[in-house]
């Protein structure tokens, strides 16, 4: 599902070398943590991502997880960031997004 245009896309949002290994597992754990999240399927075209606004809620949580991938902390780093989840939530009530099969 993840084409090379958005692989590059991808990389270049998480400021990490071209072609990293962790760029597809991020990539795919993201997706369906939206998909769970929202009950919306994320969908992809020829061209990319049918909509914007579902690739950057994704791109965003691949990215928080790539720069927090080594914190130790009393506080919880695996949460999502706020627009991210804001983003989620409006996919989640809209009706512009097919259902997940």
């Amino acid at each position: 599902m993840l084409t090379e245009k958005m692989r590059a896309e991808l990389e270049l949002y998480m400021k990490v070398e071209s072609e990293n290994p962790e760029t597809d597992s991020l990539f795919e754990a993201a997706v369906q943590l939206a998909e769970s999240y929202t009950g919306k399927k994320f969908e992809v075209a020829e061209n990319g991502p049918v909509s914007p606004l579902y690739w950057l809620a994704v791109k965003q949580t691949a990215a928080h997880w790539y720069d927090n991938r080594g914190m130790v902390s009393d506080a919880n780093q695996s949460e999502i960031p706020l627009s991210a989840r804001e983003i989620l939530n409006h996919i989640c009530l809209s009706g512009d997004f097919p259902e997940k099969e």
